[in-house]
């Protein structure tokens, strides 16, 4: 699927409770992007059969966030400027193979290499590290029922490297800037999201230029 010429896609990428949501609202609020997908774990019907460690819904509910991040990067790539998306179809399946049986994730696996074989990339990753006392500090301050199921909290802490193994993967051809979430509070530091904002700022206009001289 060939992308708009006018479009700048950058994704927000992060582990659960990294904070990807919280910064997208914060960029969404300055930058004014042409498309925003922000992703909407409620809007899956199957997310919540899984949070009560129902397994019989986990196929589905990955299914269901597969099809929501493919849509979104194809609505961004059509998009007429900057466009804002949070979670790649990369990060599903890292969820996908922590919580699917075998069977479960090769079948899982054949969709996901069918939707996103002619799919381009982003333009450039918002990579979001955070430690797991950070990520464990944060689901319990959402006071979210679907933060605070164990299942949920194993599987963060089994993402952890996985993460670090993607953004490697995207790092020689998908321009980066990396967040440590430790040393940032988005939400409750006025100070932090102005340094925040400045740091993105200037990597955004950098990725700008490039893609201009490209």
């Amino acid at each position: 699927m060939p992308r708009s010429s006018a479009s700048i896609v950058v994704a927000v990428s992060g582990n659960i409770a990294s904070g990807k949501s919280s910064l997208a609202a914060l960029l969404v609020e300055h930058w004014k992007p042409a498309f925003v997908h922000i992703e909407r774990p409620e809007r899956n019907t199957f997310v919540g059969g899984v949070a009560k460690g129902d397994a019989s819904y986990r196929f589905a509910s990955q299914v269901w966030f597969l099809l929501d991040s493919i849509n979104a990067l194809r609505s961004a790539n059509d998009a007429d400027g900057l466009a804002l998306v949070e979670r790649l179809p990369a990060e599903n399946a890292l969820f996908a193979r922590a919580m699917l049986a075998p069977p479960e994730y090769e079948l899982y696996r054949r969709l996901y290499d069918e939707l996103t074989q002619s799919l381009p990339p982003p333009h450039g990753i918002i990579c979001l590290r955070a430690d797991l006392p950070t990520l464990t500090r944060r689901s319990q301050q959402r006071n979210n029922p679907l933060h605070d199921s164990d299942y949920l909290h194993t599987l963060t802490r089994g993402l952890v490297d996985a993460y670090e193994d993607l953004w490697k993967h995207f790092a020689p051809s998908i321009s980066q800037v990396t967040l440590e979430c430790s040393r940032y509070d988005f939400v409750a530091s006025g100070a932090d999201r102005t340094a925040v904002l400045m740091q993105l700022s200037e990597w955004l206009s950098d990725l700008f230029n490039r893609s201009r001289n490209a």
